[in-house]
């Protein structure tokens, strides 16, 4: 795993923590829902891509063992502050 690609995962879990909690809730109709939705996955690829183009620490590689277990420990943080939250 590289690590833009935990930047990216990380900033993921956030934006869409942001998303479900504050925008869903003032979006009515279903299409508007999707529509930003779709923007906003559109935007963090968008901005993935281009901090790859400029800085170049975020193309090395993480070693594989440490990667599955930084992934287990942010699931595992999500689940339990929404199991804390009452999410």
């Amino acid at each position: 795993m590289r690590i833009s690609s935990l930047l990216y995962l990380i900033v993921f879990l956030l934006s869409f923590g942001v998303y479900f909690y504050y925008i869903e809730a003032i979006l009515v109709e279903m299409w508007q829902r999707f529509l930003g939705f779709m923007i906003l996955l559109y935007l963090l690829q968008f901005l993935k891509r281009k901090a790859e183009l400029h800085f170049e620490f975020l193309n090395k590689r993480i070693n594989k063992e440490l990667s599955v277990w930084i992934v287990i420990g942010l699931f595992s943080g999500v689940i339990i502050f929404g199991m804390l939250t009452g999410a």
